[in-house]
């Protein structure tokens, strides 16, 4: 789409042929991308159309570059992340009688690639020879590309999906070695008592000799039941825990040891017989799909967006502009002239009210997807040229403050947690920090229709502040009080970028009748070059401008 945008405006150039001559005021020379001092001519309106393609796949996290998907990758994803896999981590540990046993869903990775393009459409009517109104309206497509893989190359998985979530033969399997359990370790209690009130009855050797041991296998053995219960299921018809330990682990095979010896020592006590087979292990590690559905399904506590491929369209923040060029001295340059002569400049301010019309990502984004900031914002800047002959400088100075809004969000534990849970969830207010940005385009015009531009930006913005206090019933039933001030750290950002352009204009042309269109054309890229202070997107960033110039009043209307 970029080559054929690029080859659409430089058709537009070729089309500047000849036409009747029609004054058109302020036509002076190629603006060139970016922002510059001048105004449209009174009763003169500028129409822009723009095609921007901005997109990337790292960021700066505290200044240092890292993929995008960085935060969701991981060669070993345990309870850290994914909290519900602490009470299948213990339970694991007690059943294994492996204390230090980690559960771990193995190794996850994930690409991801941010793209937003944005068509805006913007009109500027200049009500007198230095102030001008304007209005741009952005549509707006919001794409994110993730690809993920689990369990790919590196083996550190020791849990994954329980097959009795889908089979009712092995929670019945499951349930009837608990049944076994539970009769055994009622049989042999009643033993026990039996055999201290009577230490001469018949069977009675092995407990009357070891009373202590009998006793200890009781407890042991219900703990042991308990612990396979809350993994494998069968108590009441459960399936158990959504993971458990690898069939073939080293906690699979301790498990089956385990039972194997409590076999053993119910039977030397003479305890009621255990005769069913071990429960099942996981047959797998943990597939792409299966995370998600760990990341999206209720059962699993977090309910997210799944990190799919996302498109989302809609109309972005609307901009309302008031421009006021408060000093203009430019004058065509003439080669005969001393250089001193010819040095013009001129300065503008510019007032924008941002309407924050564009809707924001989602609360149950893990990677936000947007397309806006939903936010009103009020921004002024100063924008002044200065220029001799050939060479122009622009530069810009912008200060926008931000509005506080207030949005549904998940408040994590820790800044930066990746798998906050659904509970989390908390209405919040938001105040974004203030940001101030410096902008330079230093211009070389070779001629009144060519203009080559290099840019530089500068943009810093203050911390976040977050308010907002809520109490939450975790995924163990525990009381868990979420304040959503944790969302401001570290979300101070400065930025440099830099980049040039190249831009066409007819104006000059049209005003002596040898164009047949006032347009002027400008294809820009940028890119971030570097970031700070929390997570700041290194960009890429493409678009092909193109403004129209009509006069609605005065002498001579523009031809179309």
């Amino acid at each position: 789409m970029a080559v054929a945008l690029g080859v659409m405006a430089l058709g537009v150039m070729a089309l500047a042929v000849s036409a009747p001559v029609v004054q058109l005021a302020g036509a002076q020379g190629p603006r060139g991308a970016g922002p510059d001092a001048r105004t449209p001519a009174s009763g003169t309106l500028r129409v822009g159309f723009a095609a921007t393609w901005t997109r990337n796949s790292e960021a700066y996290e505290n200044g240092v570059l890292l993929p995008i998907g960085d935060r969701y990758t991981t060669l070993s994803l345990g309870p850290e992340a994914i909290r519900n896999l602490q009470p299948i981590e213990d339970a694991a540990r007690l059943a294994a009688g492996l204390p230090d046993f980690g559960a771990s869903l193995g190794a996850i990775q994930t690409g991801a690639r941010s793209r937003f393009e944005s068509t805006p459409l913007g009109v500027e009517y200049g009500v007198t020879s230095r102030f001008a109104l304007g209005a741009v309206v952005p549509f707006v497509t919001s794409v994110s590309r993730v690809d993920v893989a689990a369990n790919a190359s590196a083996a550190t998985a020791t849990v994954g999906w329980n097959p009795a979530l889908t089979s009712e033969s092995i929670v019945a399997a499951n349930q009837q070695l608990l049944s076994q359990f539970d009769a055994a370790s009622t049989s042999l209690s009643q033993r026990i008592a039996e055999c201290l009130a009577s230490p001469g009855a018949a069977g009675c050797g092995a407990i009357v000799a070891a009373p202590a041991a009998a006793q200890s296998l009781v407890a042991e053995s219900q703990s042991f039941a308990n612990a396979i219960a809350a993994l494998y299921g069968g108590r009441s018809g459960s399936a158990g825990a959504p993971f458990i330990p690898l069939a073939g682990s080293p906690a699979q095979a301790a498990i089956t040891a385990r039972l194997a010896g409590f076999k053993t020592q119910f039977a030397a006590f003479g305890g009621a017989p255990l005769t069913a087979a071990a429960p099942v292990g996981a047959p797998a590690p943990m597939t792409g799909a299966q995370f998600q559905q760990l990341l999206s399904d209720s059962l699993y506590g977090i309910v997210a967006n799944p990190l799919i491929p996302v498109v989302r369209r809609g109309i972005g923040d609307i901009d309302l502009t008031a421009a006021y060029t408060w000093h203009d001295s430019y004058a065509p340059a003439r080669a005969d002239a001393p250089w001193r002569e010819n040095i013009w400049w001129r300065s503008a301010l510019v007032g924008v009210f941002r309407l924050g019309s564009g809707a924001a990502a989602e609360a149950a984004d893990l990677i936000a997807v947007a397309v806006g900031d939903h936010q009103n914002d009020i921004e002024v800047r100063s924008i002044s040229d200065v220029g001799v002959g050939r060479f122009s400088l622009t530069s810009s100075l912008r200060y926008t403050v931000q509005s506080a809004t207030d949005v549904s969000v998940r408040v994590p534990p820790m800044p930066r947690d990746p798998y906050p849970e659904s509970f989390r969830t908390l209405a919040a207010r938001r105040v974004p920090g203030n940001e101030l940005a410096i902008e330079i385009f230093p211009r070389w015009t070779p001629s009144e229709a060519m203009s080559v531009a290099a840019f530089y930006g500068y943009r810093s913005k203050g911390e976040a502040t977050w308010s907002g206090t809520s109490v939450a019933t975790g995924l163990d039933g525990s009381t868990v009080n979420l304040n959503a001030a944790i969302l401001g750290s570290d979300t101070a950002e400065r930025e440099h970028r830099f980049g040039a352009s190249i831009a066409y204009s007819s104006l000059d042309a049209w005003k002596r009748g040898q164009a047949r269109w006032p347009v002027e054309v400008a294809i820009s890229h940028y890119q971030t070059t570097a970031g700070s202070g929390g997570t700041v997107p290194k960009l890429v960033h493409d678009d092909v401008q193109i403004r129209w110039y009509i006069r609605l009043l005065g002498r001579g209307e523009p031809r179309r």
